[in-house]
C-alpha cells in the first residue's frame, strides 16, 4: 500500500518509511493524518478517491453503508440504559460532522466507587448505573444531508438576523422613548390600563424577575414609557414622559392630593362622631356598621368630590342617624333573644350564672359588629356553660369518691428491705413511691400481695 505527498510516494508497509511519509505529511499541513501514520500499531487504509489517510476500522463501516471516509480521529463516548447500534450514523455538533459506531460494547454496571477511582466523573456525568461504551469514526456526509444541514443553517441564521433586527428596532424605540423626562409615578388613571403595550418582555421564565418595558400612544401623537423591574425583595417602576404632559400630570396629581386631604377629613370626622355617639349612647358596633352604611358612605363620597362643608355636615348627620338607628335594632334584638333564652338558661345553670352570662353576652354583643345572631349565640354560650357545669359535678364527684376510698382502704408504709424487691413492689396495683420519706407505700387490702422478709406499719 503506497501513499503519494506531493512528488514522493512513500511505501506504507515499511515501518522507516511510514515514519518518513508521517513528516511529509505533517510538513503539508495534514496533521491529523500524520498522527495517525505515526501510531505504528494502526492499521491504516488509503481512500482512493481522495488519497487520505485514515485509521483501518473506517473501512468495514464505510462500505456497510456506503459512506466515504472522511480524515479525522474517532471519537468515544459512554451512553447510559441504552447500547448504541454497530453501523448507526450520526451528527456530532460538539465534534463536527458525520459519524458511524464502529464499536458498541454490552452495558455493564459501574459503580461510584469504580467511577471515583478512575477519577472519570466527566465521563460518567449522570452518576453510577449501566453504561455502553462506543466508538465513533468520522464519514462524509452525503448529498442530501449537506442540504439539509445547509438549509437548517440557512434557517438558523434568519432566524438570528430576524431576531437581531427585532431587538435592534426594540432598542431604537426605547432608546427614544427613554431620552424623555424621568417620573417615578403616573397618576391613576391618566393612561387607561389597556392603552399600554408590551415592547419588551426581559424576565427570567423561573424567578419572573428581570424588566418588562411597556409603552403608549397619545393622541397627539406622543408616546409613553414605563419601565418595571422586578427583582426577589425590589419592585421599582420608572416612567418617561414627553415634557408636554408635564402640566397634565402636575393638576392630576394636585387633584389627587386634594381627593385625599379631603378622604381623610371624612376619616376624622367619623373619629369625633364615634366617640361623640359612644358617650351619647350608641354602642361601638352601632357606630361601626354605620360608617360602613351605604347611606353614610354616600355622604362620604359627595363631599370628597365636591368639597362642600355643607355635604360634610351632612355626613355628620347620616352618621349620627345611622348608629342611633342601628342600636336602637341591635338592643331590640337583643332584649327579644333574652326573654326567650333566659327562662331556660336559669332551669339548666341557674339565676345567678344566667345572668352573669347574659351580661357577658351583652358585652360583646354591643362592642363587636361582626356579630349579628344575638339568639345563636346566647343559645350557643348556654350549652359550653351547661357543659363546664356537668364537668365541674363530675369532678367533684370524682374527688368524693376517691376519698371515701381513701378512707375505706387508707395507705400503709412498707418496712424491711424494699431494694431488692422493689420491681415487686411496684407491680402492685396502688403502690406507690414517696419520695419525701424514701418508703413505699399501698393501699392496706394489698398487703398480702407483698413479698416475703416485707411488712407494713400504718
Amino acid at each position: 500500500m503506497t501513499l503519494t505527498v506531493g512528488t514522493m510516494t512513500f511505501d506504507l508497509s515499511d515501518p522507516v518509511s511510514r515514519l518518513v511519509a508521517a513528516d511529509a505529511l505533517a510538513d503539508a499541513g495534514r496533521a491529523v493524518e500524520s498522527r495517525i501514520l505515526r501510531k505504528t500499531d494502526q492499521a491504516v487504509v488509503v481512500v482512493p478517491e481522495t488519497g487520505h489517510v485514515v485509521r483501518a476500522e473506517h473501512d468495514a463501516p464505510a462500505r456497510k453503508h456506503k459512506r466515504i471516509p472522511r480524515p479525522g480521529d474517532g471519537i468515544q463516548g459512554n451512553r447510559r440504559d441504552e447500547r448504541r447500534k454497530l453501523g448507526e450514523i450520526f451528527r456530532s455538533k460538539k465534534w463536527g460532522g458525520m459519524f458511524v459506531v464502529s464499536e458498541s460494547s454490552a452495558l455493564r454496571y459501574v459503580s461510584s466507587d469504580a467511577i471515583e477511582d478512575m477519577d472519570a466523573w466527566a465521563e460518567y456525568p449522570d452518576g453510577p448505573g449501566k453504561y455502553s461504551r462506543w466508538v465513533a469514526v468520522p464519514v462524509e456526509e452525503t448529498d442530501k444531508e449537506r442540504k439539509e444541514r445547509e438549509t437548517d443553517e440557512t434557517a438558523k441564521r434568519s432566524a438570528e438576523d430576524e431576531a437581531a433586527a427585532k431587538k435592534k428596532a426594540i432598542e431604537a424605540t426605547w432608546s427614544a422613548v427613554s431620552a424623555q423626562h424621568h417620573i417615578y409615578s403616573l397618576p391613576e388613571g391618566l393612561i387607561p390600563a389597556s392603552a399600554w403595550r408590551v415592547l419588551s418582555d426581559e424576565r427570567d421564565a423561573k424567578f419572573r424577575s428581570g424588566n418588562v418595558r411597556y409603552i403608549a400612544d397619545l393622541p397627539d401623537g406622543g408616546v409613553v414609557g414605563h419601565l418595571s423591574h422586578r427583582s426577589y425583595d425590589d419592585h421599582q417602576d420608572h416612567y418617561y414622559v414627553p415634557v408636554s404632559l408635564l402640566p397634565v400630570i402636575e393638576a392630576a396629581q394636585a387633584a389627587i392630593a386634594v381627593r385625599r386631604a379631603r378622604e381623610q377629613e371624612t376619616v376624622e370626622a367619623y373619629q369625633a362622631d364615634r366617640a361623640a355617639l359612644v358617650t351619647e349612647g350608641c354602642t361601638e358596633a352601632a357606630v361601626r356598621m354605620a360608617g360602613c352604611d351605604e347611606a353614610a358612605k354616600t355622604a362620604s363620597t359627595a363631599y370628597v368630590e365636591s368639597g362642600d362643608a355643607a355635604t360634610l355636615d351632612s355626613y355628620h348627620e347620616v352618621l349620627a342617624a345611622v348608629a342611633r338607628r342601628i342600636t336602637a335594632e341591635r338592643n331590640a334584638a337583643y332584649e327579644t333573644a333574652l326573654a326567650d333564652w333566659l327562662p331556660t338558661a336559669i332551669e339548666a345553670i341557674g339565676q345567678e350564672a344566667a345572668n352573669e352570662l347574659a351580661a357577658e353576652q351583652k358585652r360583646g354583643w354591643e362592642q363587636y359588629s361582626h356579630r349579628t345572631d344575638i339568639a345563636a349565640e346566647l343559645a350557643g354560650a348556654l350549652e359550653s356553660a351547661k357543659k363546664e357545669k356537668a364537668e365541674a359535678e363530675q369532678k367533684a364527684v370524682s374527688r368524693k369518691t376517691k376519698a371515701a376510698a381513701r378512707k375505706a382502704d387508707p395507705m400503709v408504709t412498707v418496712t424491711g428491705n424494699t431494694y431488692p424487691v422493689r420491681e415487686a413492689i411496684k407491680a402492685i396495683n396502688g403502690a406507690r413511691w414517696d419520695a419525701k420519706n424514701r418508703c413505699w407505700r399501698l393501699p392496706l387490702s394489698q398487703v398480702g400481695r407483698l413479698p416475703r422478709g416485707c411488712g407494713y406499719e400504718e
